[in-house]
């Protein structure tokens, strides 16, 4: 039967996923995997092991003529449904899990249409959400947070001492390789009609960037300078950048209230939730109580007081310093977080790896 093999896909994606793509009540998954995967590739996909291998391995393990699957495979590849690298000399590939990979592809493929962005709007409602808001509550509780903020270059360069991965633009200088797609997240809401902020804003970096653009034919390779550009571009305008807590990052987005992440967990977010070492502060005798800084806080961190002066929920505050750089009188500023409580140590991959799928 056609829907038992897409169900067995869902059921593989969601095995693959360290967020999972868990079904809906409607069934609505199943009607985005048909627009992305034919039965052949579902059917490949399933049988294809989570660590990279070689076209020659796959074949052999599925008892399938080498080229054929190399067809195959390149096929997905130009459809998104699975990753491809260089490693030791030789291609590999994998298969995508749901975030970052078979949506944000889905997003810049040519098959992504309102039709496929209502539907992918429909099951994140339905089912998705509430999935990522659990593993992200779950993984916090657990102390194993995933995520980190990246504070506004301007709100911290006043800092005397500011941790390489609390500054994007150092960050961005220690790439080789820099590529730049457009946001899945804005660029599905658009095509059903919502009014967003730029789009062409998330950077993938090195074996990714070459993945995207080289292999993917997606996005753009960037100079230092253009990153540098898009990087100013995307604070200007609200964005929070966020990553990971890897060594050797391999992405860096930049969020607003439309971003699949903060429409899952914007309600249950707080400061242990994604990590910065930076919190906000008032300036109460410069404060106005003009609201700016209120407008540009995608947490929903801040309130007027009765006294009309802004107030910081610390509670919620991820220290993205982007209440700073709204604010007309100089009242917002970050303060740095005590020794005892600031993350200096990143993750290699391994670590990540565990600290998402060992809990």
């Amino acid at each position: 039967m056609e829907n038992d093999i897409y169900r067995n896909l869902q059921q593989q994606l969601n095995q693959n996923d360290p967020i999972g793509f868990p079904a809906s009540k409607s069934g609505v998954e199943l009607k985005i995997l048909k627009r992305l995967f034919s039965e052949e590739d579902a059917d490949l996909y399933i049988k294809m092991a989570p660590q990279p291998e070689t076209a020659e391995m796959i074949a052999g393990r599925i008892g399938e003529d080498t080229n054929k699957t190399s067809e195959r495979l390149k096929r997905m590849l130009e459809n998104g449904t699975v990753m491809c690298f260089e490693k030791e000399g030789q291609t590999v590939y994998s298969p995508v899990t749901y975030q970052a990979g078979l949506y944000e592809n889905a997003a810049n493929n040519k098959k992504m249409d309102a039709e496929l962005a209502e539907f992918f709007e429909q099951y994140h409602k339905e089912a998705y959400f509430e999935q990522m808001a659990k593993r992200i509550e779950h993984l916090t509780n657990a102390k194993n947070q995933i995520f980190k903020y990246v504070p506004v270059h301007e709100a911290v360069k006043s800092f005397t001492r500011v941790f390489p991965h609390d500054d994007a633009v150092e960050l961005l200088k220690r790439k080789k390789k820099i590529a730049v797609i457009d946001c899945a997240c804005r660029k599905q809401l658009k095509l059903i009609g919502k009014t967003t902020r730029p789009i062409e804003t998330c950077f993938f970096f090195d074996d990714h960037a070459d993945y995207f653009v080289g292999k993917r034919k997606q996005g753009r390779y960037l100079s230092l300078g253009e990153a540098i550009e898009i990087q100013k571009q995307c604070e200007e305008a609200g964005l929070v950048t966020t990553g990971g807590l890897l060594k050797d990052e391999i992405l860096m987005c930049h969020c607003d209230r439309d971003c699949v992440a903060f429409r899952s967990f914007g309600k249950i977010i707080n400061s242990n939730c994604i990590l910065s070492n930076y919190y906000a502060q008032v300036d109460v005798d410069l404060c106005t109580g003009c609201g700016e800084c209120i407008g540009r806080c995608i947490t929903e961190t801040i309130c007027i007081s009765e006294g009309g002066i802004a107030e910081v929920n610390l509670d919620r505050c991820i220290g993205c310093g982007q209440c700073v750089t709204a604010c007309p009188t100089g009242a917002m500023s970050l303060k740095q977080k005590p020794e005892e409580e600031q993350f200096r140590d990143l993750l290699s991959m391994e670590e990540f790896v565990q600290r998402i799928f060992g809990n």
